[in-house]
């Protein structure tokens, strides 16, 4: 959420060491996520036969991969005015934020019905 102020206007840049700080926390939590799901696996392979289960994966896969892009161009919101930024930015920074809020809301809805 803390991008999503550097989107609307409300902030012109944002603290590079709060954005390294925030993508941390996020690589530690996705790490715990693989890791407590590759424990389930482990202790009971039968998760392998819950679609349930791996749609909850993929999209933690998707979190990981979408964190990669997101480490890559952590400086831009930190060096750049969002409205400075070409339109194809603009388009491809909205879609890496929307990848990681709807990726976000459906590991935690899917999480619910586990």
């Amino acid at each position: 959420m803390y991008g999503a102020l550097w989107i609307m206007a409300k902030k012109d840049f944002l603290n590079l060491k709060v954005l390294h700080f925030l993508h941390r926390i996020v690589f530690v939590g996705l790490g715990g996520l693989i890791i407590t799901g590759l424990g389930l696996i482990y202790l009971d392979n039968s998760y392998l036969q819950n679609y349930i289960f791996l749609a909850k994966m993929f999209f933690v896969t998707v979190l990981f991969v979408n964190a990669f892009r997101i480490g890559k161009e952590v400086s831009i919101p930190a060096n750049r005015k969002f409205i400075d930024l070409t339109y194809s930015e603009k388009k491809h920074m909205i879609l890496v934020g929307a990848t990681s809020i709807i990726s976000w809301v459906s590991v935690l809805f899917l999480a619910t019905m586990l």
